[in-house]
């Protein structure tokens, strides 16, 4: 009895060691393009990747089982590779005509993302707009999306910008940091509030894709099934991924020279409110105002960077009507109504 035991048991070790073989050999070894970038795809010190590409293909290989290799690089080589089949899947990509020929886009786009011109936020351009960009030096990744766009803007709008040319983020930003060019363009994504940078025009923008070359369509088909069922079973997955890694990234936290004056000559907002309208607004039992109203306008201007700069005056009434008299009368700026 013992030995037919142990038997069976060697027979199923046997069988469990062919299966896990077999599906290990099945399991698809897919080689991923990675340039860095910040919030889409970095590399930590600790070796750790984060990003919403990498937490993207995470998702696909639940659907796929693939496992993968990245291949990293600046832009222009790691798209060179990918054309030429030596990488298979590349993030970030965006779709266009001539893409199209050399490569094979999924169905699904990851999301969609727009190309700022962005200067340090203590440069006298900050609180400008795009007029003042005449004639300066602006940085850019050469051959991509965001390169034509710039070169359409600068040529319709008759700026005659100095357009200065690099193979990647990090050479583009090395010169950005060291003051050899004035603005640099980049996604609304790439950067963060600690980055010194705010964007003064917008270049454009276009969809942001996953896809698999030709030489391995099948990859693609995997990919398509992938995104598909992300579509279906989760369609709200990539908004959760924006919210994760791009919560707070205003596109613009600057004021112009108009709207500073403005608050220069106005550090008080008087604010119309509901005296008892819980939990938007209401007065507790000192006359102060509490509520998600406060909370609202404390986080605008945090946001705004006006916290210090402003101060908000609630002045509490008991209907709409009373409210419409008070802005008739000057006496509050604006109104919860």
């Amino acid at each position: 009895m013992m030995l037919w035991m142990l038997l069976m048991v060697c027979v199923f070790s046997s069988v469990n060691s062919i299966s896990l073989k077999a599906s290990e050999e099945q399991r698809k070894i897919v080689t991923v393009g990675f340039t860095e970038s910040t919030n889409f795809l970095e590399r930590k010190e600790n070796d750790e990747m984060s990003g919403l590409a990498y937490d993207y293909l995470q998702k696909i290989s639940y659907y796929t089982d693939w496992e993968y290799r990245y291949v990293n690089g600046e832009w222009n080589v790691i798209t060179e590779k990918f054309y030429n089949g030596e990488i298979d899947v590349l993030p970030g990509l965006s779709k266009t005509p001539e893409r199209e020929e050399k490569a094979l886009f999924s169905d699904y786009p990851m999301g969609t993302e727009s190309y700022y011109i962005y200067v340090h936020a203590d440069d006298p351009l900050a609180p400008t707009r795009e007029g003042s960009l005449r004639g300066v030096t602006i940085g850019v990744n050469e051959n991509t999306l965001q390169q034509g766009m710039l070169e359409r803007w600068n040529k319709e709008g008759g700026f005659a910008a100095d357009i200065r040319y690099y193979p990647g983020n990090r050479s583009r930003m090395a010169a950005f940091d060291a003051n050899e060019t004035v603005a640099t363009v980049s996604t609304d994504f790439s950067f963060k509030p600690e980055m010194n940078m705010v964007p003064i025009a917008l270049a454009g923008g276009g969809g942001l894709l996953s896809c698999g070359c030709e030489k391995r369509k099948d990859l693609l088909d995997d990919l398509n099934r992938a995104q598909g069922a992300i579509t279906s079973i989760e369609p709200g997955f990539t908004k959760e991924l924006l919210e994760k890694y791009y919560k707070g990234n205003a596109v613009s936290r600057l004021l112009s020279r108009e709207e500073d004056t403005l608050v220069k000559r106005n550090p008080r907002i008087r604010i119309g409110n509901y005296d008892n309208y819980m939990p938007f607004s209401g007065t507790d039992k000192d006359g102060k105002t509490q509520g998600i109203l406060t909370d609202l306008v404390d986080q605008m201007l945090k946001q705004l960077r006006l916290e210090k700069r402003v101060s908000p005056i609630y002045r509490a009434y008991g209907s709409t009507k009373e409210m419409i008299a008070a802005l008739k009368r000057d006496d509050i700026d604006v109104s919860r109504v």
